[in-house]
């Protein structure tokens, strides 16, 4: 069961282990509560930590990429007024995606080295922001003679966005540490659980 689940992304895995865990506890009961504690402890694991956890980073990640995206796509676009107001709402929209997993992620955030990072992170979006903040005025104004100022500009702002990029690698490379502890855990509660299947049907063999 572990190689397979191993095979799988975070939140496929944290899926797939959430339901063996449910059918696990509901088995364990039958059983007078064998390993039940333990199955419970496993499920409010993956469900109030890592699933959360995981869909938050994911959305941070996709929210951020798509911030340089627009911030590029002001540039490629300079001299053109329309195609510069959508990229401005594009990097809007990424902003207020990127402020709410921030918010999200302190909602489940529950030890202080989890809110720490978490003030870290905002930290690193405040300095993307302010940095992509004049460059973008600038070009909307129409400030620049030529594309390559703007671009060299836009580059240098581009510098405060690997920080906060990083960060977020890092956490998923933390989550997927997590979810491979969770699933030993379910590996070893499974072995339990047919250790318990065994010895109740020998037990009802032989009474």
């Amino acid at each position: 069961m572990g190689l397979q689940l191993r095979d799988l992304n975070i939140r496929p895995r944290l899926l797939l282990g959430f339901g063996a865990l449910l059918l696990m506890a509901a088995l364990l009961a039958g059983l007078g509560g064998f390993g039940l504690q333990a199955a419970h402890d496993a499920l409010q694991g993956i469900t109030q930590q890592l699933i959360p956890a995981n869909n938050i980073t994911v959305a941070a990640r996709t929210r951020l990429i798509e911030s340089r995206a627009a911030s590029n796509g002001l540039v490629a676009s300079i001299f053109n007024n329309e195609d510069m107001d959508r990229y401005q709402k594009a990097w809007q929209q990424a902003q207020q995606g990127l402020d709410k997993a921030m918010d999200d992620f302190g909602a489940v955030a529950r030890s202080e080295a989890q809110q720490a990072n978490l003030r870290t992170f905002r930290g690193h979006i405040e300095a993307y922001r302010k940095a992509v903040a004049p460059v973008a005025k600038t070009l909307l104004d129409n400030g620049y003679p030529e594309a390559k100022e703007a671009m060299a500009e836009m580059k240098q702002a581009d510098a405060a966005f690997e920080p906060a990029l990083a960060m977020l690698m890092g956490i998923e490379a933390e989550l997927t540490k997590s979810s491979d502890t969770v699933f030993a855990q379910v590996d070893s509660l499974v072995s339990r659980l047919f250790g318990g299947l065994v010895d109740h049907r020998h037990q009802h063999r032989f009474f």
